[in-house]
């Protein structure tokens, strides 16, 4: 176990959905009061005990005081892509690494570079967490999380992405699933909230699956500062 601070020296009070991708983890960074400009960070998790910060990179375009959910992936070229998405996934800022190595690890000279920003088609979805998966061929897709506060059910739905040749992004939807949280499987407990902790996992065999964390960590009777997990096939 290992806690890693933000040491960036900015005042952000808020981190929003993030995603792990392999070695690296991409983590949002944003201010409430929307009083500073908002950003991202590479963490490098190669070594669990002493993980490694990139620097900070800065929101150029929309909403450049909002990072909520960030995603990140690798593209058939070698260059890695970032998808930062502004308040309630609303808009979202492309970035592009310069080369193909992760920006500001090792020897690389490669930065990220902001190519594009764009509104988004999710309407009152207001996703919490938005991934990147990549099928086989290269077509790349997000899965968003959300929870439907009126009727207390949880969603995933998966959009594709298809990029122009400067990057712009389009988004389609493909699927939109509800998902269980609470059950007589788990005694009729809520064991998940798409508006807290959810995430994309695809497996060796090139099975997806998803995981949801409860919103707070009221865990079982009698336990503190625990959550309860569920797998979602």
């Amino acid at each position: 176990m290992h806690y890693q601070s933000d040491d960036s020296g900015m005042p952000y009070d808020h981190s929003g959905g993030l995603q792990v991708n392999g070695e690296y983890v991409i983590v949002p960074f944003e201010k409430n009061d929307d009083q500073a400009t908002a950003g991202f960070r590479i963490a490098r998790l190669s070594n669990p005990l002493n993980p490694q910060w990139s620097p900070l990179v800065l929101r150029t375009r929309g909403q450049t005081v909002n990072a909520g959910p960030v995603s990140l992936t690798l593209l058939s070229s070698g260059r890695y892509l970032a998808l930062v998405f502004g308040h309630n996934s609303d808009d979202v800022e492309v970035f592009v690494s310069s080369e193909a190595t992760m920006p500001y690890f090792g020897s690389s000279s490669s930065t990220w570079i902001s190519q594009a920003s764009v509104s988004t088609p999710f309407g009152g979805a207001e996703y919490q967490g938005l991934q990147l998966v990549t099928q086989c061929d290269g077509q790349l897709f997000v899965a968003g999380t959300h929870r439907n506060k009126w009727f207390d059910e949880d969603w995933v739905d998966l959009w594709r992405v298809d990029l122009s040749a400067t990057f712009v992004p389009g988004f389609t939807e493909v699927a939109s699933r509800h998902m269980s949280c609470s059950s007589a499987a788990t005694g009729n407990k809520r064991y998940c909230a798409f508006d807290a902790g959810a995430g994309i996992y695809v497996d060796p065999d090139g099975e997806i699956l998803l995981y949801g964390v409860e919103h707070y960590n009221d865990a079982y009777p009698g336990t503190t500062r625990a959550v309860k997990v569920r797998e979602l096939p």
